[in-house]
């Protein structure tokens, strides 16, 4: 893979997700999201149980659906070159927690990362639009686990301004949807992400995609996606603010599910344009001639 521009070549390496890897990219995701996300809190089924808890449940939904990105061939990850697994194995790749029968009842969160035996650290989930999906709210398989990241998923879909002709392809290879940015917390604050989302917009670009939708509901993630490095730019299609269970769209959509009356993040979805020397006018370019 060519050297990502803000990342420690001498430290790190991106590299293309491998079913091998299905496991440990899960386990990242799952910590995160149960301990370190802000719209995680939001997920009513989970407060009253304990985030270790969450982590294994989260875990046991994720491994399908990161599988099923793994297979796009689209999903990334920075690894640490300089990784010694501390039980061992020549090419680690594994979780402790994998299995109900090997999970401590009331592990911390530090404990639950040193139990990921795998040189990834940070994961960027995605595969290509016309792929089947399992968080688009027209009938394919939800998680229950997940089940109002889901719905979220459906009303910025639904509120959604752009035009259609820029969220509609009409092949493989012309849009991509981000589904997921995660990096270990004990790698965090090193510019990983950043990296990573950046070279991933170069490496689409590269690849002949022209657009890429992503969904944001923590403010880091957002600052990433919504400020691209030249020559691409981003656009806002719909965003959801602290209050939006004021608004009529709001209680329609999500009807008597709560999350909106708790909505404490900010959310959005954000359409960055890959189109070379576009500029400003890159999403607009799309719109015009659509995916044709």
């Amino acid at each position: 893979m060519a050297p990502a521009p803000g990342l420690d070549s001498e430290q790190y390496e991106i590299r293309q997700l491998q079913p091998g890897d299905t496991d440990a990219a899960s386990a990242i995701l799952s910590v995160a999201t149960a301990f370190d996300s802000p719209f995680f809190e939001l997920m009513v089924q989970y407060q009253a149980i304990p985030k270790p808890a969450r982590v294994y449940a989260l875990f046991d939904t994720h491994v399908p659906v990161v599988s099923r990105h793994i297979e796009s061939g689209l999903s990334y990850g920075v690894f640490n070159k300089h990784y010694i697994s501390p039980r061992g194995h020549a090419n680690p790749s594994s979780v402790l927690w994998a299995c109900p029968d090997t999970r401590d009842e009331a592990p911390t969160k530090i404990k639950l990362l040193s139990q990921i035996d795998s040189p990834l650290v940070s994961v960027a989930l995605s595969n290509d639009a016309t792929d089947p999906q399992y968080f688009d709210g027209a009938g394919n398989w939800i998680p229950p686990a997940i089940r109002e990241l889901c719905e979220l998923k459906a009303m910025l879909r639904q509120l959604d301004t752009a035009p259609p002709k820029l969220w509609q392809p009409t092949e493989r290879g012309q849009m991509l949807l981000r589904e997921g940015t995660f990096t270990r917390s004990d790698y965090a604050g090193r510019g990983l992400a950043k990296a990573l989302s950046y070279w991933l917009m170069d490496e689409m670009a590269r690849q002949g995609y022209r657009t890429i939708e992503v969904d944001t509901y923590h403010p880091a993630v957002t600052k990433i996606w919504q400020n691209p490095p030249a020559p691409f730019a981003a656009s806002v299609g719909c965003e959801l603010l602290p209050g939006w269970s004021d608004t009529i769209a709001g209680k329609v959509l999500m009807g008597d599910n709560v999350l909106v009356d708790r909505l404490c993040v900010e959310c959005k979805r954000i359409y960055v344009s890959l189109v070379p020397d576009a500029g400003e006018a890159g999403l607009e370019a799309l719109v015009m001639e659509g995916f044709s």
